[in-house]
């Protein structure tokens, strides 16, 4: 039994509908990545909006920590979600 197992059970099993589904998705994404000549995708401007985001709610605790906010927000919406989708085993 694998660490994982140990800690979260067993990994329920993807339906054949859900993994063509992503499938399909990553699909068009990698193709839209490939052929767009701007150099910044769709979800640069999610990551876009949390860094900007950040120097705002940190800017409240001095102007070093400022600096370093959006950095500081990449990075706790970052740990957020991981933690939160570890509670899962699915």
């Amino acid at each position: 039994m694998t660490f994982l197992e140990e800690q979260l059970g067993p990994w329920k099993p993807v339906s054949r509908a859900a993994a063509i589904g992503w499938l399909v998705f990553y699909i068009i994404f990698f193709l839209y990545a490939a052929f767009n000549n701007s150099g910044f995708l769709l979800l640069d401007y999610v990551n876009l909006i949390i860094h900007e985001g950040g120097h705002f709610f940190f800017s409240w605790f001095g102007y070093s920590i400022t600096i370093l906010g959006g950095t500081s927000a990449n990075c706790w919406c970052r740990y957020c979600v991981a933690f939160i989708f570890s509670g899962s085993a699915s």
